[in-house]
């Protein structure tokens, strides 16, 4: 008997999770190679001018990972919900960067709403079609899309939120001696990088399952660290540099464990 005009072709429930899967970590990404790239400049041509490319770049990373050819429906609604969303989060910010901070709260409200957006995307415009990537890999593809959005956010997505955690610490430093201990010892970005570094180690070797061996990176990272400060008249700097390591290692560690149960259960 054939199937009447006005039947809606049935959608397998596995496209509809990928596609969820699929746009929630081009978010991730794009949101990380936003922190990356330093994508926040003053004056409101300038503003204009980044908030349309992490929308291009939002909406490309949604369409490759997707893998719908003829979606297009899905870069266009990735394009205007990421450009109105981060124009209300951004432009109420300074126009100096030096005055532009991030709260961890308004991050992660922020990061929510993008990602709850993302679903309703995948979900209205989720067809009988099977992606692209799904078809090829199968549920390799759902890993490599978790191992993508779990690395996002453990490394580089707790930059701006350990950075706002720990801001109300630095402040309490003196500029003088926070200016001149950075001239004396500091590299530009440097602590920016080793950031990176340490949580990239991290997370490596949670997947690899040697949990321990990350007991000996904290230890390792907490006496060259601590050794640079342990005088009395920078105190202040020893515990702002033990608070961001502990929190920057308690970040890493509790994504990098959810990734990992991800994966397991696939």
């Amino acid at each position: 008997m054939p199937c009447p005009h006005n039947v809606l072709p049935l959608i397998p429930a596995e496209s509809t999770a990928y596609l969820v899967l699929a746009l929630t970590s081009a978010y991730l990404v794009g949101a990380s190679l936003e922190v990356l790239l330093h994508w926040r400049s003053p004056g409101a041509a300038r503003r204009v001018t980044a908030l349309l490319q992490a929308a291009l770049l939002h909406a490309g990373l949604a369409y490759l990972l997707a893998g719908l050819i003829t979606a297009w429906r899905i870069p266009v609604l990735v394009f205007f919900t990421q450009l109105i969303l981060s124009a209300m989060y951004r432009l109420s910010l300074p126009a100096h960067p030096a005055q532009q901070q991030y709260s961890p709260e308004n991050c992660i409200v922020h990061a929510v709403l993008q990602v709850a957006l993302r679903v309703i995307v995948a979900v209205t415009c989720c067809t009988s079609a099977t992606p692209l990537w799904l078809d090829l890999c199968g549920v390799h593809a759902c890993k490599a899309l978790l191992l993508l959005a779990g690395f996002a956010i453990a490394v580089i997505g707790g930059m701006p939120i350990i950075g706002g955690l720990v801001q109300p610490f630095l402040d309490q430093i003196n500029p003088a001696s926070r200016d001149q201990s950075q001239c004396e010892r500091g590299l530009a970005d440097g602590g920016r990088v080793i950031g990176l570094l340490e949580r990239t180690l991290i997370f490596m070797l949670m997947l690899m399952g040697q949990p321990a061996a990350v007991g000996f990176l904290v230890t390792a990272k907490s006496i060259m660290r601590f050794g640079e400060v342990k005088d009395a008249q920078h105190r202040k700097e020893a515990e702002y540099v033990i608070i961001g390591t502990l929190a920057s290692f308690a970040w890493c560690l509790f994504w990098s464990w959810c990734t990992q149960y991800a994966l397991s259960i696939l």
